[in-house]
């Protein structure tokens, strides 16, 4: 199982998403967690689909903290306890 964790600090920048696309296809990762994502749930949804990941954990963003999110592909099975 190959994971990244990563304090991306704004995936609304182009660089900082593209960036990520590469790492995540060129290592074929089977879990992303995400944190400061600046995200909105609509954002996150499309960014789901871009990286191929089958299911997605989204926190928004508000004025107390920046945002999470925790995707996985089709590799992974598990119960989400919390």
């Amino acid at each position: 199982m190959k994971i990244l964790c990563w304090n991306c600090q704004g995936l609304g920048q182009a660089s900082t998403f593209q960036g990520l696309k590469g790492i995540v296809f060129k290592f074929n990762l089977d879990v992303i967690f995400l944190c400061e994502t600046h995200l909105n749930k609509l954002l996150c949804e499309r960014l789901r689909n871009s990286l191929n990941m089958v299911g997605c954990l989204f926190v928004e963003t508000n004025p107390s903290y920046s945002g999470l999110a925790f995707l996985w592909n089709n590799t992974i099975s598990g119960d989400l306890l919390s």
